[in-house]
């Protein structure tokens, strides 16, 4: 028999949130800790930090989470961090997001990568005052080059990003609402990312 999928859903505080929102709903059928994927094919973990960026993902968190896992597909909730500072960049952070999928793939193996969009912030959950426009602007930058890899998938939350009522009243976590949302768009990320 095939060993299952292993999947690496990780990145910011949106993961951990996620993951102690399927701890106290798993008593509905619809939601399990393997993203109500067919444990026999996948076989799902979570990890999520707080105000993590993409640099301390890459140099701190991810090597350390490959020993422990050695996923065949990563899913990766990042950015949101990064675009809360006016300093940043978009295109130097788009560069360097891009230069870690791909080391990701060639130096830690790691098959499939999807590489989720940044969500928006409500004003009153950014420091910036533009947050909406560069999360637009690194997603349509880092999409397009994440979907010139043969091995990755850019992935929308389309159904999070066209809805304002989805969030917390500090406007940056979701709601129960939005993370079953969240739920279903990374289970979605994930059977596409499969078929590549």
């Amino acid at each position: 028999m095939q060993q299952p999928v292993k999947v690496l859903v990780a990145g910011h505080s949106f993961v951990s949130r996620l993951e102690r929102f399927i701890h106290s709903n798993n008593q509905s059928p619809r939601i399990n800790l393997n993203l109500g994927l067919d444990p026999e094919q996948f076989s799902v973990a979570f990890y999520g930090q707080g105000g993590c960026t993409i640099d301390r993902f890459r140099s701190e968190i991810f090597p350390r989470l490959w020993w422990t896992h050695k996923p065949d597909i990563v899913v990766l909730e990042l950015g949101t961090i990064d675009l809360d500072f006016q300093n940043v960049d978009i295109d130097d952070l788009g560069c360097d997001y891009i230069n870690f999928i791909q080391h990701m793939h060639r130096s830690f193996f790691v098959p499939k990568i999807v590489v989720n969009q940044v969500l928006w912030r409500q004003p009153q959950g950014s420091k910036v005052t533009n947050f909406r426009d560069r999360a637009l602007e690194f997603n349509r930058y880092v999409g397009s080059l994440v979907n010139m890899l043969p091995y990755a998938l850019f992935w929308d939350h389309l159904r999070i990003w066209k809805a304002d009522n989805l969030f917390l009243h500090d406007g940056v976590h979701l709601n129960d609402a939005g993370n079953y949302r969240l739920y279903r768009s990374i289970r979605g990320g994930i059977l596409a990312v499969n078929g590549i």
